[in-house]
């Protein structure tokens, strides 16, 4: 596992970990279509199968998020997305395995002033409801309970509110380009869809694309680094159960120094070049 020491001072980030070894693997693409921006008051697809009233009455039922009933609970988060610290933009997919609870009918997500693409449910692209706060999806019929169900959302987050993007300025004209994420306790449905509460512990895959000669750190065992067109691709994984909140990214032109081994474990220090 990748443990973290976290110390952001006027914009410079060191992080100090160590990981185990790496295993290839090809990651799909990025790609966005049929992009829908929030506050539209409209169905993402126009087969809806649910009315906008009963979603409107459920929207208004939700209050703070924290208190909003959510029938189902969050087994893995499997994120795969392309990072620009230049701009601050977020942009992929994040696929979410689900348990539902009895009598589920309507799954309901934390996303805040995204813009929303393809939403499939089981492999099947399905209608869903985005007010720029909660997405919604409903369930062809209620469940009986303990039904497992995977919810694939396509969407970009335009420099979201808890992505920190540091750079050069007339104070300091050297300091490091530089990208990170800031979410406790919530914060995390600013990046990416998610059930928004520390209650609700999930694993978590996360796959990070980023520009060429930028690096990128997330939580967990690094299980692949390799190139792409336009990069360079990280991985990992957490094989414990974490809060949304404590799923992070940091991004920047670091040094990687390896400075001895951990049980077993080789030692790595980033620090900015």
């Amino acid at each position: 596992m990748i443990t973290m020491v976290n110390k952001a001072f006027y914009g410079t980030l060191a992080l100090l970990f160590y990981a185990g070894g790496t295993v290839a693997a090809a990651a799909p693409q990025i790609e966005l279509n049929d992009i829908r921006y929030p506050h539209s008051n409209e169905p993402i697809h126009a087969n809806s199968h649910f009315s906008q009233q009963q979603l409107h009455q459920s929207l208004q039922k939700s209050g703070n998020p924290i208190d909003r009933p959510a029938a189902f609970d969050v087994e893995l988060y499997q994120l795969d997305i392309a990072v620009d610290p230049h701009f601050g933009t977020i942009s992929g997919t994040v696929t979410l395995d689900l348990k539902l609870a009895p009598g589920a009918e309507i799954i309901q997500l934390d996303a805040v002033d995204m813009a929303i693409g393809t939403v499939a449910l089981d492999g099947t692209e399905t209608a869903a409801f985005y007010d720029g706060e909660v997405l919604s999806v409903a369930l062809a019929s209620p469940a009986q309970g303990g039904e497992l169900v995977q919810l694939a959302i396509d969407y970009e987050a335009r420099q979201p509110q808890n992505l920190r993007i540091t750079g050069p300025d007339a104070t300091d004209p050297e300091r490091m380009i530089a990208a990170y994420t800031y979410t406790q306790p919530l914060g995390s449905r600013y990046w990416f869809p998610c059930l928004d509460r520390p209650s609700d512990k999930a694993l978590a895959e996360i796959r990070i694309e980023v520009p060429e000669g930028f690096n990128a750190l997330s939580n967990g065992n690094m299980i692949e680094r390799r190139r792409s067109i336009t990069g360079e691709v990280f991985a990992y994984r957490m094989d414990q159960p974490v809060a949304p909140y404590l799923m992070s990214l940091a991004i920047g032109q670091y040094e990687i120094y390896n400075i001895g081994s951990y049980q077993g474990k080789p030692l790595y220090v980033w620090t900015p070049e």
